[in-house]
């Protein structure tokens, strides 16, 4: 038995030729298509099944059999193909109907919306990011321009530029000579050496009011006995009005009537005393020494010239005559004359404490720390008529060494 020839299909179609023995076909998604070869009659006979998607098979429909000669087989089996390729070619497709092709078309919407939004999302935090990056750069490079030199000019401020000017040392010693000058004046112009009747007691319970009772009654008795003496009273009168007036301008002297700032001397009452041992004294004196340095610039009214502290209006005024009231308790029995000399005894005793003070404020300015001492009253033989002052840190709160380091020196005298 002779084999057909292969069916010939055009180069453009999706059939898909098959030969089974002597049977030759083609098959698409909805059309198959079968050639038989009957070798006893010599003909070709066409069969082709239509797929049905309602039902899911085939259904076949005969064509006529075609007749030829084993030599135009080909010929003939192509022609006899030809209207079925042509037809198959024409429906080979997929047919979907109204509700998949919207299915389709949604997916794909939502699909496309999804791409879009990721893209979108994926350039807007590139764009953050880069923004992010160039203001951390533009702020670095602010840092490093700007800031950095602001906070050394600001360091260097705290540590020089909240100092008021020193004076020196050589001036202070002079000021504070001109002031026992004035005192010594005082007392030899408004007081009288006559015997006075006067209570001694009644003299040592005024020094206690004026806060002289830290060395005991023994001391007080013994400065009340020294003023009823004609020969010592002088002395005892300037001692009295001098540790009086300048520990009135001191810090921590604890004075009943004082003369630094209302707010200044309120604050040093608050601080309590340095625990023995807990605390070291080092560092409550460099903080005390950062809060007077302090405390002069911002009270000072004149920080441009950096000028020391001056007593203010209130201070010349009421603060020196209260001062003034409680140091005639201990003095009247002493003043000379009659009511008009009690008078310029009053008024003068008023200004020359008031020099007193503006001393006491330009000590309490400058950068190191000072004190008064006194001294020559541990054998009641001699007394000092009048302080002296020495310097017991630096500008950093450090204790000077060696320690002392006087400026001045008391003015001691023998009794």
């Amino acid at each position: 038995m002779t084999c057909p020839p292969l069916v010939t299909c055009p180069a453009s179609s999706s059939v898909i030729p098959t030969i089974l023995g002597t049977k030759t076909g083609f098959v698409t998604s909805e059309l198959a298509g079968i050639l038989t070869y009957i070798p006893q009659n010599n003909e070709y006979t066409w069969t082709t099944y239509t797929y049905l998607p309602a039902t899911r098979k085939f259904t076949a429909a005969a064509f006529p059999t075609i007749s030829s000669s084993h030599s135009t087989q080909q010929t003939s089996a192509a022609s006899a193909l030809e209207p079925v390729l042509s037809s198959s070619q024409s429906d080979c497709h997929c047919v979907l109907d109204t509700a998949e092709t919207a299915g389709v078309a949604v997916a794909c919407a939502i699909v496309g919306a999804i791409c879009s939004a990721i893209i979108a999302l994926f350039f807007v935090r590139l764009k953050r990011q880069r923004w992010a990056q160039t203001e951390r750069l533009l702020s670095d490079d602010n840092i490093k321009e700007e800031h950095v030199p602001t906070i050394l000019v600001s360091s260097k401020a705290q540590s020089h530029d909240c100092l008021l000017d020193r004076i020196p040392d050589r001036k202070i010693g002079q000021d504070f000579r001109s002031l026992e000058y004035l005192i010594k004046d005082h007392v030899q112009e408004h007081y009288h050496l006559d015997p006075v009747q006067c209570d001694a007691s009644a003299l040592a319970l005024s020094l206690v009011r004026l806060g002289l009772d830290q060395d005991g009654q023994d001391s007080l008795d013994h400065f009340a006995s020294l003023a009823l003496d004609p020969s010592t009273r002088y002395k005892v009168i300037r001692h009295i009005i001098a540790k009086v007036v300048f520990t009135s301008v001191t810090l921590g002297g604890n004075p009943p009537i004082s003369l630094l700032p209302t707010c200044i001397a309120e604050f040093m009452s608050l601080v309590p005393p340095t625990e023995d041992g807990q605390v070291n004294p080092d560092t409550v004196r460099f903080a005390l020494t950062r809060w007077r340095q302090l405390s002069a610039f911002l009270l000072c009214p004149n920080r441009s010239d950096r000028s020391p502290l001056v007593p203010s209006e209130d201070i010349s005024t009421q603060q020196a005559q209260e001062l003034t009231v409680a140091l005639n308790k201990f003095l009247e029995p002493f003043i000379t004359g009659d009511r008009e000399d009690r008078y310029e005894q009053e008024n003068n005793l008023r200004e020359m404490i008031v020099e007193c003070a503006t001393f006491g404020y330009a000590l309490f300015s400058q950068p190191s720390g000072f004190r008064f001492v006194y001294g020559g009253n541990e054998d009641q033989k001699r007394i000092a008529v009048f302080p002296g002052i020495e310097r017991i840190s630096d500008e950093d709160g450090r204790q000077v060494s060696p320690l002392p380091q006087p400026i001045v020196g008391p003015v001691i005298e023998n009794i």
